[in-house]
């Protein structure tokens, strides 16, 4: 997995000791956010704010884009991103989600015309 900051110049292979200590960096930087990937997707992303950290993820395509509904303290933080980091998947009940929707106009054209179109291939494929 790895681990990216472009505000603390953070581009390597994720650990905990990494974790721990970007999430405490990021309070009071400019562009205060961090990426935590698997692959391009899925990926989990830290932002931080005077309030508390945005948690927000992405699994397989924009269109499974999520936000937590709350925000989190940085030790709640942490303990997401590490259980990620882990394979734990504890961080997906521990908070509520809401779909984020960052997929454009385009993107749900395109989608609903494939779909449309892979209903009607299987359908002539059944006959």
């Amino acid at each position: 997995m790895h681990i990216e900051s472009p505000t603390l110049q953070l581009n390597e292979t994720a650990s905990v000791s990494a974790l721990s200590a970007a999430v405490l960096a990021l309070e009071g930087k400019e562009d205060p956010f961090l990426i935590l990937s698997k692959t391009p997707t899925p990926y989990m992303q830290a932002l931080w704010t005077d309030d508390g950290f945005v948690l927000e993820y992405q699994e397989d395509s924009i269109a499974k884009h999520y936000v937590a509904n709350e925000l989190l303290t940085a030790e709640a933080m942490r303990e997401t991103l590490i259980q990620y980091l882990n394979g734990i998947d504890e961080w997906k009940y521990a908070h509520t989600f809401s779909n984020k929707n960052i997929a454009g106009l385009s993107w749900r054209i395109g989608y609903s015309l494939g779909f449309l179109t892979g209903r009607i291939r299987a359908l002539f494929h059944q006959t």
